[in-house]
């Protein structure tokens, strides 16, 4: 963890992006989408990985900045792994958040993020994707991602 938040903290997106899962992250936004074919499913996982890049980390640099973060000792049960952390903000408030880490093919990677009990693929899912892949259908879904991405 402590690299990943290095990587941002310096800008440093292409390696940054390399520590987080993106498939994984993908199919667990895509979970309840139905049957949605392999090609299809590779350029969602891209959009989302520019996603991550162009507007995930550059939020997350401004908390992370100038900011130590504490970590709790890692909950791993088998091949998943949970990170509690926290960070003062504004001098006092203290904001509390868990990394979800997967190992896989025998490295670990972030998997899934968790804020105030919910996780943030559900989130997204649930009030994002599903409906815009309800509404538009796959490739416009990816399309507005992408756009997104870039603004």
């Amino acid at each position: 963890m402590k690299k990943l938040i290095g990587f941002i903290r310096y800008k440093k997106n292409d390696k940054a992006i390399v520590l987080i899962h993106v498939k994984q992250f993908s199919n667990q936004l895509l979970k309840s989408s139905g049957k949605i074919g392999d090609s299809d499913r590779k350029e969602f996982e891209e959009a989302i990985g520019e996603f991550i890049v162009h507007r995930s980390f550059p939020i997350a640099y401004k908390y992370f900045d100038k900011i130590d973060i504490n970590y709790e000792k890692p909950i791993i049960k088998g091949d998943n792994a949970t990170l509690a952390s926290s960070i003062i903000w504004s001098g006092s408030e203290r904001i509390t958040f868990s990394w979800i880490l997967t190992k896989i093919e025998g490295a670990w990677y972030v998997t899934d993020f968790l804020n105030e009990g919910k996780y943030a693929s559900e989130t997204n899912r649930v009030k994002s994707v599903d409906p815009s892949i309800k509404k538009n259908g796959i490739k416009q879904t990816i399309a507005l991602i992408r756009k997104e991405a870039k603004n």
